[in-house]
């Protein structure tokens, strides 16, 4: 095989004897000119994702970063990360399988049932979370909330249950979740439990912004605080989609006011495949969209809509 090179892998049965699939099979690369494809379809665009699962084999969470950090969402245990190459989308992968067991997921993938296109690395690597009992004892952050004062400004305020092993606060900033950098140093105090930051550089038009603590201990020992993200209405219109149950093949979606971008559409099922794939475009004055459905089997679909700053998904029940 060629560097570089993207193959596509077809299985194909001939008669009237079907092997029961997943059926073991080898590849067999010779120097010839190759053979055919006949009828085969288009390979499907890939993402990939994360899958971490604690010991008592629940899918804790399915993310774009492996990122066990943060010990108020990682607790002490046995985690298990699994890479996924897939075709459905993250927010569908997160509401079907996220706090399930992780069987779920696997007979979903070793059947490759409803359309879903996806693979699970089997060598998962192994991360251990302790909690350390023979250390002083960790610090507690009671709260840590954010507001907006005005759009260049926001407001961060945390309290801890004590300062007496504190050397420093690290107030970390991101505009996606994943790349967080260092905004400020707030020094711990021990006469004081309650601290507050503000960040004259919030630029409300960014879209959402996430922000998170590190607390630094005097041994230099470090940990997280939970994240949490400061936006708009502006950023996240609420809207309507409706009729929901669904009869029929005409979904309409109504915003609470006109778009300001494109709002990118995408209905999928609970297995990622793809049934809709559309734009709504802004318009002067205009607050609903109607969305023309193919013919549907009764069941739950999910819509998603996106643009640059923002993301929802909805569950949609279809009937006949």
């Amino acid at each position: 095989l060629c560097k570089n090179k993207k193959y596509t892998l077809v299985i194909a049965t001939v008669g009237n004897n079907v092997p029961s699939l997943p059926a073991n099979y080898s590849v067999q690369v010779s120097n010839g000119n190759g053979g055919f494809l006949l009828n085969a379809p288009e390979s499907p665009n890939l993402s990939y994702y994360y899958v971490i699962v604690n010991s008592n084999q629940t899918v804790k969470k399915i993310t774009n970063m492996p990122d066990l950090s943060n010990s108020f969402e990682f607790l002490a245990d046995d985690y298990t990360n699994y890479g996924l190459s897939t075709s459905a989308s993250l927010n569908v992968l997160k509401n079907a399988y996220e706090n399930k067991n992780f069987s779920l997921l696997n007979t979903a993938i070793l059947n490759q049932s409803g359309g879903l296109c996806a693979q699970l690395s089997q060598n998962g690597k192994k991360v251990k979370i302790s909690s350390n009992a023979d250390q002083s004892l960790p610090i507690q952050l009671i709260d840590f909330k954010g507001e907006i004062l005005n759009e260049n400004t926001a407001s961060l305020s945390w309290k801890v249950a004590n300062s007496d092993d504190l050397a420093s606060f690290i107030v970390e900033k991101s505009y996606d979740a994943k790349d967080f950098e260092k905004i400020a140093v707030i020094s711990s105090n021990k006469e004081q439990n309650t601290y507050s930051f503000e960040d004259k550089n919030f630029h409300l038009n960014d879209g959402p912004i996430f922000y998170r603590l590190r607390l630094v201990q005097q041994n230099e020992e470090e940990q997280f605080s939970k994240i949490i993200v400061l936006q708009t209405k502006k950023v996240s219109p609420s809207y309507l989609v409706y009729p929901n149950p669904l009869k029929g093949r005409e979904l309409k979606v109504r915003f609470s006011e006109p778009l300001a971008s494109v709002m990118h559409v995408v209905l999928t099922d609970a297995l990622g495949s793809i049934f809709i794939k559309s734009e709504f475009n802004p318009e002067a004055g205009k607050y609903e969209y109607i969305l023309s459905l193919p013919d549907l089997k009764s069941g739950v679909y999910y819509l998603q809509l996106s643009n640059q700053q923002y993301s929802d998904v909805s569950k949609i029940v279809v009937t006949e």
